[in-house]
């Protein structure tokens, strides 16, 4: 007869073999996921400035076209797209280095941009 030391030990183990095994089907899973998830699209936002789309480009050649800073909302209506997307496109446009903000909550393109535009 074993003493119940002994079978104690032989529990802990086996109890111990059976986490790792739980470890190992629990990554299994996660890998069979992995490989059926479909690819992940890459952000439509871009790294590369000289790369800024149809949709930042409109936004910045009709501030280039304007004889003085616009509002969103005028910006959206010029573009026909709704306010809360011009807004997104402004703040792309910003960070990109294109357009700025004038204090008045209004939007013009940069010296820069403008001079680059016009061939200068």
């Amino acid at each position: 007869m074993t003493n119940l030391s002994t079978l104690l030990k032989k529990s802990r183990e086996l109890h111990r073999q059976q986490i790792e095994i739980e470890h190992q089907i629990a990554e299994l899973d996660r890998q069979m996921l992995a490989a059926e998830a479909p690819p992940k699209t890459r952000k439509r936002g871009t790294k590369d400035p000289r790369d800024i789309g149809d949709a930042i480009r409109a936004v910045v050649k009709l501030l280039c076209d304007a004889t003085e800073p616009l509002p969103p909302r005028e910006i959206a209506t010029r573009l026909g797209i709704e306010p809360g997307l011009a807004s997104q496109r402004l703040h792309r446009a910003v960070k990109l280095g294109l357009v700025e903000r004038t204090g008045n909550a209004r939007y013009r393109a940069t010296n820069d941009i403008k001079h680059v535009l016009q061939g200068r």
